[in-house]
């Protein structure tokens, strides 16, 4: 089964497909969003996975923040493009 790893972090967004074995199978990175909006987040995480996605049969998400019911809470929203709430799952 393979997994796909996403990192919001505060200066950079990244993502990689995991296989089965734990190996990297592919992997991408883009700075995040200075804009400090959600439509910019939301943007720029779906150029990241969208060649990646159909490849993944589940999602991993780890963020500078807490995770809880689908929406990210940042801790620091100043270090997380100013959100304070960000939708994970729709």
């Amino acid at each position: 089964m393979t997994t796909l790893a996403i990192d919001i972090g505060g200066t950079k967004l990244a993502a990689a497909l995991i296989g089965a074995d734990g190996q990297i199978r592919d992997r991408r990175e883009l700075p995040t969003p200075a804009s400090q909006t959600p439509q910019a987040l939301r943007d720029a995480l779906s150029a990241l996975v969208s060649p990646l996605q159909a490849h993944a049969q589940r999602v991993a998400i780890a963020s500078t923040g807490i995770i809880r019911d689908g929406s990210l809470l940042a801790l620091n929203p100043h270090n997380l493009g100013g959100l304070l709430h960000f939708g994970c799952v729709r």
